[in-house]
């Protein structure tokens, strides 16, 4: 590869490519986190409280 297609790649696809592993890895940790500290305490505080 040239500098100029490695410069053009990482412009475009680089971008998407990070954008792609940060959606399929940080955001469901945020979400299962955020479900288990919040929603579980909130739906059923008989489980949270038994735990």
């Amino acid at each position: 590869m040239k500098l100029s297609q490695i410069l053009r790649w990482t412009q475009t696809d680089g971008k998407h490519l990070l954008m792609r592993l940060f959606y399929y890895t940080y955001i469901p940790i945020i979400l299962i986190l955020g479900y288990k500290s919040m929603n579980i305490q909130a739906l059923f505080p008989q489980l949270a409280s038994k735990q």
